[in-house]
């Protein structure tokens, strides 16, 4: 017997039935497939703190935020990377790294700057 139903249409005479491939039913092992999946790798939206610290890192590079922003994408960098080890399928390393990249950078640059205008101005007196 063929897993194939014929299909009850108008067909013209002296052609045989089309048949259709019978609908098969998903199973509690059997996932929808997910029309976004390349978007899910690029977006990560089921690991948030990597994804917020990535956009934080980026605005950390603008001056005079910087130096408040730097902490919590490092923070936020973190726990997207503790996420992601406990579960690899939520995606998001590359954010957690490039928030933690960013955030560290302008930590460093914005907070050297400001030493080095404190260690100036106690010279200058």
């Amino acid at each position: 017997m063929s897993d194939f139903e014929p299909v009850e249409e108008d067909q013209p005479s002296g052609r045989p039935p089309r048949r259709r491939r019978p609908q098969q039913s998903r199973g509690p092992g059997r996932k929808k497939k997910n029309a976004s999946g390349g978007i899910e790798r690029m977006i990560p939206s089921n690991n948030i703190p990597a994804l917020i610290g990535y956009y934080i890192g980026i605005l950390a590079l603008i001056p005079c935020v910087g130096i408040i922003l730097s902490i919590p994408a490092i923070v936020l960098g973190v726990m997207g990377l503790r996420k992601f080890s406990e579960d690899p399928s939520v995606h998001g390393k590359t954010h957690s790294i490039v928030a933690l990249v960013l955030g560290g950078f302008s930590l460093l640059a914005y907070g050297g700057g400001i030493l080095f205008m404190i260690v100036a101005s106690a010279l200058d007196q």
